[in-house]
């Protein structure tokens, strides 16, 4: 019996707070589900530099990542098994354009319209990381 090949990746669940209500940045896939932006760890990043990375190309935002995993998810891709660490990250900055706008929409959304358009895959993530950023941030939520 052979082992299965798996895949290291990691992601960003992206966030700021205005006036007391936290919103989120979502993505397409290319299939176009409701996700987070994430991707393969580059060798020469950590993990939540490599979702940085990521969360800038695929969704045209920056800011300050949280480097502790929030949470976990897998899914069989490639022949193999795709096993992604979630970080959150507190966005300071959204561009105007990025370099996969031509292949994926962005929406700014809160929880309840994150809840309901996620990929079912994923809709823990969105509940640990809601959890986590109001315990972090109970001023601003």
């Amino acid at each position: 019996m052979s082992k299965q090949q798996i895949y290291r990746q990691s992601g960003a669940v992206p966030y700021f707070i205005e006036y007391g209500k936290i919103y989120y940045v979502m993505i397409t896939s290319m299939s176009g589900n409701w996700i987070f932006p994430k991707g393969l760890v580059e060798p020469h990043l950590k993990p939540w530099e490599s979702a940085l990375a990521e969360a800038e190309e695929e969704a045209g935002i920056t800011g300050e990542m949280y480097p502790k995993v929030i949470a976990t998810y897998e899914f069989k891709k490639w022949g193999g098994l795709c096993r992604i660490h979630m970080f959150l990250l507190k966005i300071t900055d959204i561009f105007s354009t990025w370099e996969e706008q031509h292949c994926r929409e962005r929406f700014i959304c809160t929880f309840d319209q994150a809840d309901r358009i996620i990929h079912h895959r994923i809709k823990k993530v969105l509940y640990k990381a809601d959890k986590k950023i109001r315990k972090i941030s109970p001023n601003d939520s």
